[in-house]
């Protein structure tokens, strides 16, 4: 869930952990991706620092399909 929405915030502009996190209390997108939960902006930021190979290949993945 914590990936896709990284994905989500990323395509909208939002890279702040803690603007993640307010976004998933007020933005419905946000909302509908975390089931109505909002995940801690420590969580977030530490699953962002502890998967960030995995992340970058992740999202590298992403915008070449989006390329193609």
């Amino acid at each position: 869930m914590v990936v896709t929405l990284l994905a989500y915030a990323y395509a909208v502009g939002e890279r702040s952990a803690r603007g993640i996190e307010r976004r998933c209390r007020e933005d419905i997108a946000f909302r509908v991706i975390c089931a109505n939960a909002t995940p801690d902006h420590a969580t977030i930021a530490r699953l962002r620092a502890r998967h960030e190979r995995a992340l970058a290949a992740t999202f590298t993945q992403v915008l070449a399909l989006c390329a193609q």
